[in-house]
């Protein structure tokens, strides 16, 4: 991500030159292994961005470890977690 200092970088502009990165062939992965939020299971789920892994996390988390509502508390140790 690009942070401009002296100047307040909309995420509209954030989100452009992630899409420029990703054209030019850099792609930033993350990752978040589930065993670190202490699930008792070793899965782990990558992608390009915080929200792309998030997204993923919930299918999870509603189909595997049968959750259909995640706590604040959840949500922020995912982000926590998440490996950039």
């Amino acid at each position: 991500m690009t942070i401009l200092l002296g100047t307040s970088a909309s995420p509209a502009f954030i989100n452009l030159q992630e899409q420029v990165w990703i054209k030019k062939g850099v792609i930033r992965m993350m990752s978040l292994n589930c065993g670190d939020l202490g699930t008792g299971r070793s899965f782990e789920l990558t992608g390009t961005n915080e929200q792309e892994i998030m997204r993923k996390f919930i299918v999870y988390a509603e189909d595997e470890l049968k959750m259909p509502v995640l706590s604040c508390d959840t949500i922020l140790r995912v982000h926590m977690a998440i490996k950039k």
